[in-house]
């Protein structure tokens, strides 16, 4: 008895949603072979037309992870002699950071998501793996953006747009759990 709560608590979830992209060019089914290939439990799974509000809720608006995400950007500007003036229209790290979230929820709201809730031991670490790297252009072959991803880091800062990566996947635990809640009432998951 002791054994199976020891491995009942160590269950997780996660949320994987299958951007307007992946959508587009019928990518759906390749995620989601990979996905149950994994040995993950698929407790929920949906196709959805997001809301502005849903996309509001789902993208973190917090200072500390703005911040994060424009120091990100600055560096990544830095590094390849880039002008993030041009770019993002400023070099305050926390607006840096808005402005990608609010092109990350145009891109949301471009088109359909498949947004689908997977549960096992480790599921978070291992579903982040078998996306890869954010910049389809620099994922690994093998992974989901790697193989099924069209689009690169410095096409979308010229454009001025979020980079179209195919799939999403929770971070950690904490915001799986919540993001799960953006996207599906309890009711809805087995």
């Amino acid at each position: 008895m002791l054994a199976r709560q020891e491995s009942q608590s160590a269950l997780e979830r996660t949320l994987v949603l299958i951007k307007p992209d992946g959508v587009e060019h019928k990518q759906i089914g390749k995620i989601i072979g990979r996905l149950e290939k994994s040995g993950f439990t698929l407790l929920g799974m949906k196709l959805v037309r997001v809301t502005k509000q849903r996309a509001e809720l789902h993208l973190s608006r917090s200072a500390d992870r703005l911040i994060e995400a424009g120091i990100r950007a600055l560096q990544w500007c830095d590094e390849r002699s880039l002008f993030p003036m041009e770019i993002y229209g400023t070099v305050v790290p926390e607006c840096v950071g808005r402005k990608i979230r609010d092109w990350r929820i145009n891109y949301l709201l471009s088109g359909p998501v498949a947004a689908i809730v997977l549960e096992g031991e480790g599921v978070v670490a291992a579903v982040k793996k078998m996306v890869g790297h954010a910049f389809p252009d620099q994922a690994w072959r093998g992974t989901i953006r790697g193989d099924l991803g069209r689009d690169n880091a410095l096409k979308a800062a010229r454009e001025k747009r979020a980079i179209r990566n195919v799939v999403h996947a929770s971070r950690n635990p904490q915001e799986a759990e919540r993001e799960i809640s953006v996207w599906f009432s309890p009711g809805e998951l087995l």
